[in-house]
């Protein structure tokens, strides 16, 4: 199974959304679009991917977090979305992003991940 990174629980706002984020150990850090617009433009590098879709996801993940309605979200929900979201748009950005996310550490398990996809797009084929 795969190592997540640590936890970070992103803390809403009355008047803006999202404040900042608490990670395990208690520390904060800004909750930043910008800095899940990089995550995924670096997925996205050389992609045949378009600024607009970059930004319709980062959209839709940020919705999706305000839909949820809570105090806090770990910080495995905005990975999920966001993980979730480039397969569904690329499956090299994909594949580029679960390699960081996902903590693919060898290419055994980078091989693995692509061998899902392979099975699941030839599920589909079907």
């Amino acid at each position: 199974m795969y190592q997540l990174r640590p936890t970070i629980h992103i803390l809403r706002t009355a008047d803006s959304g999202y404040a900042d984020a608490r990670q395990k150990d208690g520390t904060r850090e800004e909750f930043s679009r910008d800095k899940l617009l990089s995550g995924i433009r670096v997925a996205c590098a050389k992609r045949p991917i378009s600024a607009a879709d970059i930004e319709r996801i980062a959209g839709e993940i940020e919705a999706e977090l305000q839909r949820l309605g809570q105090e806090e979200v770990r910080s495995r929900v905005v990975g999920d979305l966001t993980i979730r979201k480039l397969k569904e748009l690329d499956l090299v950005a994909y594949i580029r992003y679960a390699i960081v996310y996902l903590r693919l550490d060898d290419l055994s398990e980078i091989r693995g991940e692509i061998d899902r996809l392979l099975t699941d797009q030839s599920d589909l084929s079907i």
